[in-house]
């Protein structure tokens, strides 16, 4: 493991690093699968993700540190193997227990990235059934994130890239 995650995991209690191991045992296929070492990366990347995140629902629904866990989880699972561990620009995710939309248009919504706000909104039920069924592609989530970490990359300097140019130009 290398320097920074072991630090990272001085930080981070047993019993969070058990609570949210098992929800992610239960809950993450992906998490289920990887190797014990990479377990404990990963775990440790979700908790790094969830303490510097804020979690917010205007709509007065109850949010879980459970939900707090996956969601923070699906971010780490797209971004397993890059130099990236935190967003700089959406720093809050809204849950939300529905889908919505916005006065200015009738398209309904599950999620979206508002780079005006910085803020990333989710439905829930959306969410979850993302992580029950695992094998259909259809992850809420991760989709999401793919969304941000698009944006975000389209606003870091040229040196700290999270996609660096010449890496990444094949694809």
């Amino acid at each position: 493991m290398i320097l920074k995650y072991k630090i990272y995991n001085l930080f981070f209690g047993s019993k969070l690093k058990s609570e949210c191991h098992q929800i992610l045992i239960d809950k993450n296929t992906y998490y289920k699968n990887l190797s014990s070492e990479n377990k404990k990366i990963f775990l440790i990347r979700t908790l790094y993700f969830y303490a510097f995140t804020y979690f917010t629902s205007e709509r007065r629904y109850p949010i879980k540190k459970s939900m707090e866990f996956l969601i923070s989880s699906a971010f780490v699972q797209i971004t397993f193997g890059l130099n990236v561990d935190l967003l700089r620009h959406f720093k809050t995710i809204e849950i939300v227990p529905e889908s919505y939309s916005y006065r200015d248009t009738n398209k309904t919504y599950h999620g979206d990235v508002n780079p005006k706000s910085k803020k990333i909104s989710l439905v829930w039920p959306v969410v979850e059934r993302g992580f029950l069924i695992s094998d259909d592609a259809l992850n809420l989530s991760i989709h999401e994130f793919g969304h941000v970490l698009i944006i975000e990359n389209s606003l870091r300097n040229y040196l700290n890239r999270i996609f660096p140019q010449k890496k990444w130009s094949h694809f």
